[in-house]
């Protein structure tokens, strides 16, 4: 058996795979946030900072199992633990550059499970099973291979002074006084600060919100006459506002989305509800705000749709008993986050997703889908077997944009083509609905997801703040090229479940939480909400022109910058939270 100090060279192998992972999420780090700070190191300097006290628990570990008098099986514990915080360590790092935020356990119990199948298509079979059986094998190797070590003065002292050093480093970390610091943060100290989004409510609490109904969304209604139209909603996967130079300025990367906008209804200070496709699901088809039940890691309330199984008359439904055939189509495979069985349990008549036999002859890219060309070529399809007196309702989902960027036509990874080829292809799908004589009795709605995740860049900041940014994303609702007219007024996802219901039934309603954008006056809502990405405890709420917000916390959730503003308007604000999520709770 080797011992450690006669193996200098697997040593020093060891010791560069170990601070690698720092290493490139420091400069990762780092080169984001150039691009807002516009200071070197900044962000580097945090992410040692922040990731120092991992490494001095990894490294603690590590060198209790070397000294003399610690029996082997306790050695091997030890040196077990510190793999198993260096794999969530990369695991943490890997999230962080695919998705933009950091490795939660609300995540791992809400997709823990397609996980698998989204890594191998990400990184490739073959290159998974290697990298899997590198780990494996180091771990191994490391573990037993190893014989126990009396260790001497000199390397007691460099570990001695090693742990003191990441000691001290840590208590240089900064804690949010900067707007990207969830960035920096260890994927320990994220996970805790969210932690508070999972506190449950007491049982005194939910019979007080029940017997003295806390909040009330008072509804105002008018009687009046319905527009049966055929209706496609067509949601663009990560399309944010920031793309457009229409909707931003920013970047030109939509001009076929532009032009489409330029002619039509188009919404320029428009909202997503949430920050993934889950969340814009729930908000558009329920016109439900996307705020799951407390408690989310001991009954599931975070999971997969829980709580929003038995929302009363989803969209969907509400198009059925008005006549309405509908239909849920998408290449993406309807078992990621279970989107085929809640798809159908909120009443769509007709669901296909990635394993219709038309995209076998396709490429496939992220979550098992074909390029949003061959969906496009579904849906047709859809639209001419709907031909009848009965009006119809397609829900599109599209996937071809979703992080990391590929351009499907070449395979290029990058933003800026990725969304070219996306708005090309929606451009493409708009002429043919104009061709086909869609719009004689039609109406198509355009809308993104979420903002696309990935960190918000500079310029978006700057334009629109940092909480607005993260929550900005295109509206546009065509008739066919009837004029332009550009609304400037906030809106938001749910808006577009609430104008569609008052569209195709015989009453128009709205509330403080709830707008109407298709009206003759279009009437926005008091209140816009944006369940955040960043900081998974925080809601933010969007009102007068101030943007409030609400820590999630059981009976202590609050709103942590009142800012002056009346009593009444805070305390409207943190009961409708706390209202929606104990329905939620109460109905999962």
């Amino acid at each position: 058996m080797m011992r450690i100090l006669d193996s200098k060279k697997i040593i020093v192998i060891y010791l560069l795979a170990f601070i690698s992972p720092l290493l490139w999420k420091t400069w990762y780090v780092d080169n984001l946030l150039f691009s807002d700070t516009l200071t070197r190191m900044y962000g580097g300097l945090q992410v040692i900072a922040h990731d120092s006290i991992i490494y001095f628990s990894m490294l603690l570990l590590l060198y209790l199992s070397f000294i003399k008098g610690v029996k082997r099986a306790v050695s091997l514990i030890l040196r077990l633990c510190a793999i198993i915080m260096f794999s969530i360590y990369v695991a943490d790092i890997l999230v962080l550059k695919t998705f933009a935020t950091h490795l939660t356990i609300s995540d791992i119990l809400k997709y823990g499970g397609y996980a698998p199948q989204f890594i191998q298509q990400l990184y490739g079979g073959k290159k998974l099973l290697l990298g899997f059986m590198a780990i494996v094998f180091a771990g191994i190797f490391f573990s037993i291979i190893f014989d126990k070590h009396t260790l001497n003065k000199k390397v007691h002292g460099i570990f001695v002074v090693t742990l003191t050093f990441l000691l001290l480093c840590f208590c240089f970390r900064e804690n949010d006084r900067y707007v990207h610091s969830w960035m920096y943060k260890n994927v320990a100290e994220y996970n805790y600060t969210a932690l508070s989004q999972a506190a449950p409510y007491s049982e005194e609490f939910v019979k007080k919100n029940i017997a003295e109904t806390a909040y009330k969304d008072t509804k105002f209604c008018r009687k009046h006459k319905s527009q049966r139209k055929n209706i496609i909603i067509l949601m663009v996967e990560s399309l944010s506002s920031y793309q457009s130079k229409f909707f931003s300025g920013i970047n030109n990367w939509t001009p076929h989305i532009d032009s489409i906008a330029a002619n039509n209804l188009s919404f320029t200070n428009f909202y997503a509800n949430g920050f993934t496709t889950e969340d814009a699901l729930i908000a558009v088809l329920t016109g439900v705000l996307p705020f799951y039940a407390p408690a989310i890691y001991s009954n599931g309330g975070g999971t997969c749709f829980k709580g929003f199984y038995e929302v009363p008359n989803p969209l969907p439904m509400i198009a059925k008993k008005n006549g309405y055939t509908t239909e849920f189509i998408t290449s993406v495979d309807l078992r990621f986050g279970k989107i085929g069985t809640w798809a159908k349990s909120i009443g769509f008549d007709y669901i296909e997703g990635h394993d219709y036999p038309y995209y076998d002859n396709w490429k496939r890219y992220r979550f098992n889908a074909a390029p949003d060309e061959a969906l496009y070529n579904r849906v047709f399809d859809r639209i001419l077997h709907n031909q009848s007196n009965k009006q119809y309702l397609l829900f599109v989902v599209t996937g071809s944009s979703h992080t990391p960027f590929i351009n499907p036509e070449n395979d290029h990874h990058a933003e800026s083509d990725t969304f070219g080829y996306v708005d090309k292809q929606i451009g493409s799908f708009y002429q043919r609905l104009l061709q086909s004589g869609f719009f004689k009795n039609g109406l198509l709605i355009i809308v993104g997801d979420h903002h696309a995740m990935i960190p918000l860049k500079r310029d978006e900041i700057k334009k629109f703040g940092a909480a607005h940014a993260s929550a900005r994303i295109p509206l546009v609702v065509s008739f066919g090229d009837r004029g332009g007219v550009v609304e400037k007024r906030p809106f938001q996802q749910v808006d577009i479940f609430n104008s569609l219901r008052n569209l195709i039934s015989d009453e128009q309603c709205t509330s403080a939480w709830l707008g109407d954008l298709l009206s003759s006056d279009r009437l926005p809502a008091q209140y816009i909400a944006h369940k955040r990405g960043d900081h998974r405890d925080i809601i933010s709420i969007f009102y007068g022109g101030r943007e409030l917000r609400v820590k999630l916390d059981g009976d202590d959730t609050r709103i942590v910058n009142p800012e002056n503003l009346d009593d009444a308007i805070l305390k409207v604000i943190v009961n409708k939270i706390n209202n929606e999520r104990i329905s939620r709770q109460r109905e999962s």
